[in-house]
């Protein structure tokens, strides 16, 4: 059976072109040829200004040669009119191009990418009166936002404001949302979030903004450079504190300010009116953080767990261990605990066991004093230098047995010993993280059961990405804009079906192994084009060739060229991605000269993304 117009569409994709650039076909006449009036522009030798003509249908395509110079060619023989299918080559002079059939589900974006300007800031500023305009499509928005706001927000024993982030993130269409509190001093401390948070203005900057007409207390501030609006409401009684609503996307210029502005008066309200404690508890139970520039906090239910647990914990000093896959991000969910708390002034001192050699790992801990050995200088310890701030001890499960033992007296006294010299006191908030089953270690007599009591005053436990999909639209989208921005190369989106593909992974390597693969995908995808299904299958297949997951090879399947040349394709992309498409720095990598490497990238047909 054929398939229909409403299930699958057609479209080009050029061999010539490094980039693989991806030609799309709508139903009826698509003209070919280098004159701007064809539906399809083409360049190259041997290409007439109305080449050929390709009739999309129902039922199929037919290729026409319209009296071209050169000809047209199907699977290099010369044609007039001839039915093309999926697969075919498609010849117009010096150009080649293959016929692919995609369904709509791999054309439909599931994951747009918004590409904000830049400029000035600007004020935004709207009456309330936008509120109530009849018959304007935003009274549906408005009433959908207002009605689930109260929802939440009227739930026992305390406002649900994590959900009501979400909600609004929803409605409104943007990038991310949250509810922030600016102190009398210092930087703002998010409440409540749902999607992509950027980086928030400061108390001056909101100072700058103009006031709503229709009320004195609201202001709105639009920064276009990072897609941020934001509104503002005084806190009477609770000193000089600013509550207040920012929206990130470059869809937030068209969000009503006043919108904002009634949304931030409710979450006010609610506060207001709250039984004696309630409101007290309600900050307990959002996220109280505060948060680096560029976190996804993510909408499902088990991230909201984990930030919520964050917040409790940031107001405490009890010793917190964090478990959780490789990858899942523990790093950086203690920092975000060091920057909430009572110690964000102080240093934030990170060592992951697992990557230092056991030998220095003593030294490195603990320090050295000066002159116990020859040409041995005096080296403080990160136990020292976190000193007044947070030590985070990142894979706690690899470290030796023996230095388990110092590391607990340290936790009992408060002291260390540097090599060859006195004691000195310290004072450190402790968090541990590892991706180990310490009770099992503890079995295997690899892990002191004292120390892991010590470490273990609090344990958070981080799901792992296949846990919670639903976070990866705005993950994915996140990435793509980041990499998109650094590598000059803006992605349209991903596709409903791509998304199903990176859904249904593993993802072993959980959110830095997804870091990864979307990279992969930007270089893979031509400027300005949707990433597929086809683009996340072989981004995935090669990051799992790259980690060493079976070499592919079959004996009668693949030949040995074939073979060789995947693999190569494999390292010269590598190479490229960590040099970020610089071709010089890629070829000293790989030990090649520059030439010899832009041959490469040419003949395997790699976007080098200079």
């Amino acid at each position: 059976m054929s398939p229909s117009p409403a299930d699958s569409f057609y479209r080009l994709r050029l061999l010539s072109d490094h980039e693989g650039r991806l030609l799309a076909l709508t139903l009826g006449e698509n003209g070919i040829g280098t004159d701007a009036r064809n539906r399809l522009v083409l360049e190259g030798r041997g290409i007439s200004r109305f080449h050929a003509g390709l009739q999309v249908a129902a039922d199929g395509c037919v290729l026409e040669d319209r009296g071209s110079k050169n000809g047209s060619t199907v699977n290099g023989k010369p044609i007039q009119r001839q039915p093309v299918g999926p697969g075919d080559v498609l010849g117009f002079g010096t150009v080649r191009c293959v016929l692919e059939e995609i369904s709509r589900d791999d054309v439909e974006l599931a994951v747009a990418v918004d590409w904000s300007t830049r400029g000035k800031a600007t004020t935004l500023l709207g009456g309330t009166s936008d509120l109530t305009a009849g018959g304007s499509a935003i009274d549906g928005v408005v009433l959908r936002c207002v009605g689930d706001l109260l929802d939440r927000l009227s739930l026992a024993p305390s406002p649900d404001l994590e959900g009501a982030m979400a909600d609004l993130n929803r409605h409104l269409g943007i990038r991310g949302i949250c509810l922030v509190e600016w102190p009398e001093a210092g930087p703002g401390r998010v409440l409540a979030a749902a999607g992509e948070v950027g980086g928030l203005p400061s108390r001056d900057e909101m100072s700058r903004a103009e006031a709503l007409p229709q009320d004195e207390s609201f202001r709105m501030l639009l920064l276009p450079e990072v897609g941020l609006a934001t509104a503002r409401l005084p806190r009477p009684g609770e000193g000089q504190s600013i509550l207040g609503l920012a929206a990130f996307g470059t869809a937030v210029v068209s969000v009503q300010p006043s919108l904002l502005a009634v949304c931030l008066h409710l979450l006010h309200r609610r506060s207001e009116t709250a039984e004696p404690g309630v409101a007290e508890s309600s900050e307990q139970g959002a996220m109280g953080l505060r948060l680096p520039e560029g976190i996804v906090t993510g909408t499902s239910a088990a991230m909201t767990s984990v930030y919520r647990q964050l917040g409790m914990l940031a107001a405490d000093e009890v010793p917190v261990l964090i478990l959780g896959e490789t990858g899942v991000g523990k790093e950086h969910l203690a920092r975000a605990l060091h920057d909430s708390s009572d110690r964000a002034a102080g240093p934030f001192v990170a060592i992951n066991i697992a990557a230092v050699p056991s030998e220095l790992l003593e030294a490195e801990l603990f320090g050295i004093g000066q002159g116990v050995a020859t040409g041995v200088s005096r080296r403080k310890g990160k136990l020292v230098e976190a000193d007044g701030g947070t030590l985070f001890l990142d894979e706690i499960g690899d470290m030796p047995i023996a230095l388990q033992t110092k590391l607990l007296r340290v936790l009992q006294e408060g002291e260390v010993t540097p090599l060859g010299e006195k004691p000195i006191r310290i004072d450190v908030r402790w968090v541990a993280a590892t991706h180990a089953d310490l009770p099992q270690r503890i079995a295997d007599k690899a892990f002191r059961q004292d120390l892991y009591y010590r470490l273990a005053g609090y344990e958070l436990r981080v799901p792992p990405l296949r846990r919670r999909t639903e976070d990866l639209p705005l993950l994915v989208g996140y990435f793509l804009r980041r990499f998109g921005r650094k590598l000059g190369r803006n992605v349209r989106g991903v596709t409903v079906k791509a998304l199903q593909r990176l859904q249904e992974h593993a993802w072993p390597g959980n959110v830095r192994e997804l870091r990864h693969v979307v990279r992969r995908l930007v270089y893979l995808c031509p400027p300005g084009q949707a990433i597929d299904s086809k683009h996340v299958a072989e981004a995935i297949s090669r990051a799992e060739l790259g980690a060493g997951q079976g070499d592919g090879f079959e004996l009668g399947v693949n030949g040995l060229e074939e073979y060789l040349e995947s693999h190569e394709r494999v390292i010269v992309q590598r190479a490229l991605e960590q040099t970020d498409g610089n071709q010089t720095q890629a070829a000293n990598l790989l030990k090649i000269s520059r030439n010899s490497l832009a041959r490469r990238v040419q003949r395997l047909g790699i976007g080098d993304g200079e």
